[in-house]
């Protein structure tokens, strides 16, 4: 079911790509996040930072429901460039 844009008031518009900081599909209008893949289906958290709540904070939220987030794989957060390899 395709969920309505905070923004324009009518379904999402995304890229055909997925958001390179991200790697899902972002709104070009409200931000909202979905899945790359053929189902779309949009995502609560991310490690950006973007919660479905609006409430910035998806990425402790993926922490604190035991998600391993890149910077204990050996990856920086660049919130410009998305993750960087820090040689780990």
């Amino acid at each position: 079911m395709e969920t309505i844009c905070d923004i324009t008031g009518e379904g999402h518009e995304y890229p055909e790509k997925v958001d390179r900081a991200c790697g899902v599909l972002v709104c070009y209008h409200c931000d909202n996040h979905v899945g790359g893949g053929t189902l779309r289906q949009t995502i609560v958290n991310c490690f950006c930072g973007w919660s479905i709540d609006g409430n910035g904070n998806g990425r402790a939220n993926l922490i604190e429901a035991g998600e391993t987030i890149g910077d204990e794989l050996g990856w920086e957060w660049d919130f410009d460039d998305g993750m960087q390899d820090t040689g780990y």
